[in-house]
């Protein structure tokens, strides 16, 4: 699979992607605060990441499956990522990076 960095570095998608539509990355420096949306063949994958480089322990992956793109708005909306709304309805909600399966 294609890297998707840093969204699948430590665990494999919980269903099967095509690519990635979008992502917003508002990391710090020695921090990760980041999440990406991925097109999969039924619905979308909402992937957020999040931690420190001091103690990478702390924080984690979360992945959210939604069948329905009215789902992802309200997700994206509730966990206050507008921007990476935004940029999924810019990107037309279609795939900006293809994976490839190794």
């Amino acid at each position: 699979m294609r890297d998707f960095g840093p969204y699948f570095d430590q665990e494999k998608p919980e269903v099967p992607i095509l690519g990635m539509i979008a992502d917003y990355d508002k990391s710090e420096p020695y921090e990760l605060d980041a999440a990406a949306v991925f097109k999969t063949k039924t619905g979308y994958l909402i992937v957020e990441v999040s931690g420190c480089s001091c103690w990478p322990d702390r924080g984690g992956t979360t992945q959210t499956h939604h069948t329905r793109r009215a789902d992802v708005d309200k997700h994206l909306i509730n966990a206050n990522l507008a921007t990476l709304r935004d940029a999924c309805q810019h990107a037309q909600w279609k795939v900006t990076q293809e994976a490839k399966n190794d």
